[in-house]
């Protein structure tokens, strides 16, 4: 016999309704990308997304993600389609988040998570191995990512109203 359903002891009432919304998914091809840290990504439709999303009151918007392919650097459709509502608790997952929040005025919801160096490069080399780079044009894109973007990531860490970091064995959270 099957063992009875276990239930999440949560209340249907104190459910939040949670939307992770990747930014690599705007991403720009790499034909089309400019200098810096934002020039990457389609920064307008990212901000126009932000903005239609900080307004919703008492309506709601579908946020329709593309997706993005890291091997052959461009958009290559439609990840998934999100309604938001004024209820939902939206995270903006990606590099340019915390600066969207400052040009979005959205500063005091934000939160910095930062991880273990170490871990991070390793995560880096995997990624570019995977793309078919040599160790050299590895080591070169870790370098040409440290100046483009450290800086605006340090800058963006210092303004956010939360900092976590990851590679903290306490699991602090700062304010």
């Amino acid at each position: 016999s099957n063992p009875a359903p276990r239930h999440s002891p949560v209340s249907a009432e104190a459910r939040v309704d949670l939307r992770l919304v990747r930014l690599d998914g705007w991403l720009a091809d790499a034909e089309h990308r400019n200098e810096g840290v934002l020039g990457r990504y389609q920064v307008g439709k990212l901000n126009a997304l932000v903005q239609s999303v900080s307004r919703v009151g008492a309506g709601s918007v579908t946020i329709q993600q593309p997706s993005y392919s890291r091997r052959q650097r461009r958009q290559i459709g439609l990840m998934s389609q999100a309604p938001i509502t004024e209820k939902t608790v939206v995270i903006w997952e990606g590099v340019p988040a915390i600066e969207l929040a400052i040009q979005s005025n959205l500063l005091a919801n934000s939160v910095f998570v930062s991880s273990d160096e170490a871990l991070r490069r390793r995560r880096l080399v995997r990624e570019y191995t995977s793309r078919g780079m040599t160790p050299a044009q590895i080591d070169q894109m870790i370098a040409d990512r440290e100046l483009d973007e450290y800086a605006p990531l340090r800058t963006q860490a210092a303004v956010a109203a939360f900092q976590i970091d990851l590679s903290d064995t306490q699991g602090r959270i700062r304010p």
